[in-house]
């Protein structure tokens, strides 16, 4: 029976052979992760809040205005 494996070391066998850099530091790939997801969630709700505040809170004024009905539907596309 013949052993499995998903990555093959061979590059003359593989047609998708990835060479892993392997020289990347672990904490500074997990801090730059942290920014971006920190950055990410603080953005999204940044935008969840202007929704709120143009579909709930404020809704007579800005939904008879078409920019912000259009303005609307984006910050709704973008947070999902």
């Amino acid at each position: 029976m013949s052993d499995f494996t998903l990555f093959s070391a061979n590059p003359e066998i593989d047609p998708l052979y990835v060479d892993c850099d392997l020289s990347y530091d672990n904490r500074t790939e997990i801090l730059k992760f942290s920014i971006q997801f920190v950055y990410l969630t603080f953005g999204i709700l940044l935008n969840l809040r202007v929704l709120s505040t143009i579909l709930w809170r404020c809704r007579g004024i800005y939904m008879s205005n078409s920019f912000f009905v259009l303005f609307s539907m984006d910050c709704l596309i973008v947070s999902i």
